[in-house]
């Protein structure tokens, strides 16, 4: 089953609010509410018998309002949260500390009556990736073309990512929070740009390249590869994920989808 999906080229971001405090006294105060050793230290390890937890971060009662549900309906047994400003979210996270994915708009306010901006968002996605492990992540926002600069930092992040412009269709929402689950890593298409992988316009990070070497270069385990390469097995496991659905691998009961895309590197002569 083809997992990716394929979405057109990004549409013009909309400016629906305006700048009315100075950077100087935005960025002091996101330095005092998220500090990156506070919004760290609130993360917990996610375990796979835990119920599955969202949090959905949006500042508009409406779009709350028709993304719950449909939610809910995909993950009927889910426990679904909402925040409408960064300390309300930096609150639930530390209560709620097994979160299997935060969907997050860029443009919210810091906190409650102050105005929705898009530098608190990104300045709350920079610190949230630099924790290294934590949630799967979907950046559900108008404002997307700022995030691409976090792309080595959302490969070497432990869990999954999705990236979406807020005025796509529900049914492209809702994949892309699969992806994001299933720890796969998604980018959407940028217009006129050629995909040299035939699932989608993403590169292949050479971490993952460098797992797959040595696993059949070397025959280590998972749990060898994680320790040779000092991350955790979570993050391994993450790496196969993503390396399939990058190279456009369906699922198959009757392949090993590890030895497929080993086949298909190396014919696209990225390893010996």
């Amino acid at each position: 089953m083809q997992t990716l999906l394929q979405i057109e080229g990004e549409q013009h971001l909309l400016h629906s609010t305006t700048l009315d405090i100075s950077i100087g006294t935005l960025s002091q105060s996101i330095r005092m509410v998220t500090s990156p050793a506070t919004i760290c230290r609130g993360l917990g390890d996610i375990s796979s018998g835990d119920t599955l937890r969202i949090l959905i971060v949006d500042d508009h009662e409406a779009i709350l309002n028709g993304t719950v549900p449909f939610l809910q309906r995909q993950y009927h047994k889910a426990e679904i949260l909402t925040a409408r400003t960064l300390n309300e979210t930096k609150e639930l996270l530390h209560r709620h500390h097994a979160i299997h994915l935060l969907i997050l708009d860029l443009s919210i306010p810091t906190d409650t009556n102050e105005p929705a901006q898009r530098q608190v968002g990104l300045s709350f996605l920079k610190q949230f990736l630099s924790c290294g492990t934590g949630p799967n992540l979907m950046v559900l926002s108008t404002s997307i073309k700022p995030v691409f600069r976090f792309r080595s930092s959302v490969n070497a992040y432990e869990g999954g990512f999705a990236l979406l412009d807020k005025r796509e269709p529900i049914e492209n929402m809702l994949r892309a929070a699969d992806l994001a689950l299933r720890g796969s890593i998604y980018w959407p298409q940028k217009e006129g740009h050629d995909c040299f992988f035939p699932a989608g316009c993403v590169e292949l990070d050479t971490r993952w390249v460098n797992a797959l070497k040595l696993k059949f270069h070397q025959g280590l385990t998972d749990k060898a590869i994680a320790k040779k390469m000092s991350v955790s097995d979570r993050t391994i496991r993450n790496y196969w994920v993503r390396l399939q659905d990058n190279l456009g691998i369906s699922d198959d009961p009757d392949k090993d989808p590890r030895i497929e895309a080993w086949k298909v590197v190396y014919e696209l002569g990225i390893v010996d």
